[in-house]
């Protein structure tokens, strides 16, 4: 198995860093169209950046604080090494990933019941039941992607990046 790491935390914290609008008008705010753009190609026809779809793009400070702290222990830098020793363990099984961490609020973040959530990512969502087949929702991504989710409600630590 190759897996790719994509360090998507520096651009977590660079949508952070544009003030937030008011919700529900998202129509006029900066942070949730840049965020758009950040995820999709320019005609939106194919998700370059899915794992971040998993992110709330209106975050509040408390998610800024905690990129802030993942950045300054360089956590892409752990979360590579941890990508490759994964890779280097699993080289019979064939299949080519790109491989991303992304910060989920679940502290304050309204839509994020965590629970849910990680049943989801483990298990996966049942496309049978939602009338969508694999080929339907595959068509929108360029690549197949595995995320590292880390939980807004937990602090930063060199062990939540290896384990995710």
């Amino acid at each position: 198995m190759f897996l790719d790491y994509v360090p998507l935390l520096r651009v977590m914290r660079d949508l952070q860093s544009i003030p937030r609008g008011q919700p529900p008008d998202f129509n006029g705010n900066k942070r949730f169209r840049q965020y758009l753009r950040t995820i999709f190609d320019y005609d939106r026809k194919v998700c370059k950046l899915p794992p971040l779809l998993a992110m709330n793009p209106m975050g509040k400070d408390h998610v800024t604080a905690l990129l802030d702290d993942y950045l300054a222990m360089d956590a892409d830098d752990i979360g590579a090494r941890a990508a490759a020793e994964a890779a280097a363990h699993l080289t019979d099984v064939p299949g080519v990933f790109k491989v991303g961490l992304v910060v989920c609020d679940d502290l304050m973040g309204v839509g994020t019941n965590r629970y849910q959530c990680e049943f989801a990512y483990r298990f996966g969502s049942d496309l049978r039941r939602s009338g969508n087949s694999p080929r339907k929702v595959f068509r929108w991504l360029k690549d197949i992607w595995l995320q590292g989710v880390l939980w807004s409600s937990e602090a930063a630590s060199e062990r939540a990046v290896r384990e995710c």
